[in-house]
This record gives C-alpha cells, sequence and structure tokens, in this order.
C-alpha cells in the first residue's frame, strides 16, 4: 500500500494566485456529475466516532498527523486547524513546511525516523493525511491512526490512477479531469473514495494550468473534506 499520488510541484506566482484562478473558473471547477460539486462517496471504513470530542457547535474534533511535500500540505493542514482539530506531526523533508510547522508550534518529524517515532510516542491520532508524498507508507504506519489513512490524488479514480495522470489525461485528449480523496489501502490508489472532483478541460489545457486547477480543486474539496468529517457525515 502507499501514500502515492502523481502530485508533482508546480510554479506559480503565489498561492493567492492559484486561489483568484479557482475563483474564476468556479463554475468549472464545480462541473460534477448529478450537478453535485464534490460527491462525498463514502465514510472511513474504520470509521468510529467513540474516542471523538465535540465543540459547542456539535462537531467532532480529531488529531491528525500530515505527510508530505509541497504547499497543499501546508495549505489543508491549515484548513485542518481552522476547524478546530489538532496535529500530532508534521511529516516531510522541505525545509518551507518544517519553518510553517515550527512556526505554529507544530512538531516536524523527517522521512527518516518518523516510523520509529510516531511508534514510540504513542500519542494517538485518528487520522494520517498523506499530500503531496510520493512514497510507500509502511503498514505500521498505516495502522497507527484509529480511524483511517487519506491520500491525495491528482487524478479521478479509479481512471487515472499512478504516477504522472494530469500529462497522460492531457496525451489522451481528455474532456474533463479531476482530483480525489481516497482512504489508502492494500494497493496503489485503489481505497475507497471519500471525496472527488471534477472540472471540465478547455481545449488549451497545459500541464501547468492543469496542475494549478488541480491545486485549486484540492484545496477546496479537503476542506469539504474535513466538514463533513466533523459532522460525522
Amino acid at each position: 500500500t502507499c501514500g502515492c499520488s502523481g502530485w508533482r510541484p508546480f510554479a506559480v506566482g503565489s498561492v493567492m494566485a492559484v486561489l483568484a484562478i479557482s475563483k474564476k473558473r468556479r463554475t468549472s471547477l464545480r462541473y460534477e456529475t448529478g450537478n453535485n460539486p464534490c460527491i462525498r462517496l463514502a465514510r472511513p471504513s474504520r470509521w468510529n466516532t467513540s474516542h471523538a470530542g465535540s465543540s459547542m457547535q456539535n462537531s467532532l474534533t480529531f488529531q491528525a498527523v500530515f505527510v508530505g511535500a509541497d504547499s497543499l500540505l501546508m495549505e489543508c493542514a491549515q484548513l485542518w486547524l481552522e476547524q478546530g482539530h489538532g496535529i500530532v506531526s508534521v511529516v516531510t523533508e522541505t525545509p518551507r513546511i518544517q519553518r510553517w510547522a515550527e512556526e505554529r508550534g507544530l512538531p516536524v518529524l523527517g522521512l527518516d525516523a518518523y516510523v520509529r517515532v510516531l511508534r514510540e510516542r504513542g500519542t494517538p491520532f485518528d487520522y494520517l493525511f498523506s499530500i503531496t508524498h510520493l512514497a510507500i507508507l509502511p503498514a505500521e504506519v498505516l495502522a497507527l491512526p484509529r480511524t483511517a489513512a487519506i491520500n491525495f490524488h491528482d487524478g479521478p479514480l479509479p481512471r487515472y490512477a499512478g504516477l504522472n495522470t494530469p500529462v497522460w489525461a492531457l496525451w489522451n485528449r481528455e474532456q474533463s479531469y479531476g482530483i480525489s480523496w481516497h482512504e489508502i489501502s492494500g494497493e496503489i490508489d485503489s481505497g475507497v473514495i471519500l471525496k472527488q472532483r471534477l472540472f471540465e478541460l478547455s481545449p488549451d489545457e497545459t500541464s501547468l494550468s492543469l496542475n494549478t486547477r488541480n491545486f485549486a480543486a484540492a484545496i477546496e474539496s479537503f476542506g469539504e473534506l474535513v466538514t463533513d468529517l466533523g459532522r460525522g457525515t
């Protein structure tokens, strides 16, 4: 099993530029079968709310570990924190992510030791999010979260699994594309799909523009996923 996706870092002027593109293309980003902007396909298979706390708004609160290497991890982790959840550790080798976590008082672990440290600490957490992490996650790590390990994949599953899927979609002249959030299971990109967002492709779509749209769709859909988890739906 793995926490892989076809993600590759890409250069844009700033995160604000990506969000601006998201707003500009809101109609296309929200194209989805049945006119549902983001389908909630399933709840995590190990769903268990017996350990979760509750806020004044009757929403559940959780602890999580984030693993990844690019700015999408920071955007998603920030959304997680803003919805009242906690982060046990951020696992990364990327300096800017390390600085981001340290500035917020979040524990940072390197890839060389995180398996041992998480196991030895024994700090309970509910979710592990693999976001822009291209390596296989060991089975012993996947067994640690009490509810689920969830991966971001920059392609519409199950049709586009594996690496470099945006490039393959352009090569195949697809008319639509999308991103997926799914449980990590025994095979690459094969777990239960929790959230998926589809959008139409323009005739002049490029690898850069598609990656930018994936980034925006990932942020929007992750916020919705976190909201659903907090509501227990």
